[in-house]
């Protein structure tokens, strides 16, 4: 079932919400909860359709900063609650260009007044507190045209990973939701396609960073699917032979016996 569009009223304006709830990250966003300040401002901004004056009746009001996008989401995700909670009613309120500058910085002032960081650093704490591997870019709108990937620069090798530079010569709007293919912004991306040198295969993602004209860089995941890293593989091989003169499961056989000796090596404390 298709979730009901509200129609634009007038636009949302600097002091017209408040930030009670905690600031969550989930994935590469950053998760604000919000409300009005006053019902009029509500019934102003979303309609008389969205009236919660009786008891029992609320608005739960959600919207994201996407680091890969590098802006506000262009919606509001509105919950209707009536009857405390027993009905709930879902709308999206589409935000437009100027609404979306005024939410980015009533979240930065959020993060400022809540954290004492910029929503960037408190995403990266977050990042951080968490662990694990980078979030995951899943919104894109097409797959990445595997056929049309190749590499460049010298091999790298790093913790027994094999790293092949990839020139992005496709739309990476497209394929990994992002917003750098444009004049809007100095922001680029730096795509790697990396090999497990112990299991002989491509990692189940692409690496790929995002760095900012202001000098920030965010990490991120792109999902490969297996067809799409056994198609990796080939072009991987040829790189190899290319650029080290050997095939890959040659390098990779070099590779584990150089590991293997450095392990039987005898240490300092015992010559």
């Amino acid at each position: 079932m298709s979730v009901p569009v509200l129609p634009h009223r007038r636009d949302l304006r600097q002091g017209d919400l408040v930030f009670p709830e905690e600031i969550l990250r989930i994935g590469h966003r950053l998760d604000f909860q919000f409300d009005c300040v006053s019902e009029q401002i509500q019934r102003e901004v979303f309609g008389p359709e969205l009236d919660t004056g009786k008891l029992g009746d609320w608005l739960n009001l959600y919207a994201a900063y996407d680091f890969a996008l590098q802006d506000v989401v262009d919606h509001i995700d509105i919950t209707l609650c009536r009857n405390n909670g027993e009905e709930e009613h879902p709308f999206t309120y589409p935000l437009n260009r100027a609404e979306r500058d005024v939410l980015r910085g009533e979240m930065d002032a959020c993060c400022q007044r809540r954290t004492g960081r910029s929503l960037a650093r408190q995403y990266q704490h977050l990042l951080a507190e968490a662990g694990g591997e980078p979030p995951e870019l899943t919104v894109g709108q097409r797959r990445i045209p595997v056929d049309k990937v190749s590499f460049t620069d010298e091999l790298s090798e790093c913790d027994g990973r094999l790293l092949f530079c990839v020139p992005v010569a496709f739309d990476p709007d497209v394929v990994f939701g992002t917003h750098v293919a444009t004049a809007e912004n100095d922001d680029w991306l730096n795509v790697y396609a990396v090999y497990d040198l112990d299991t002989g295969w491509p990692c189940s993602a692409l690496d790929v960073t995002l760095v900012c004209g202001d000098g920030n860089e965010f990490s991120f995941r792109y999902p490969l699917t297996e067809p799409e890293r056994a198609a990796l593989l080939e072009k991987m091989d040829a790189w190899c032979q290319e650029q080290a003169g050997m095939a890959l499961a040659d390098f990779r056989a070099w590779y584990l016996a150089e590991a293997q000796q450095s392990r039987q090596a005898p240490g300092l404390a015992q010559l």
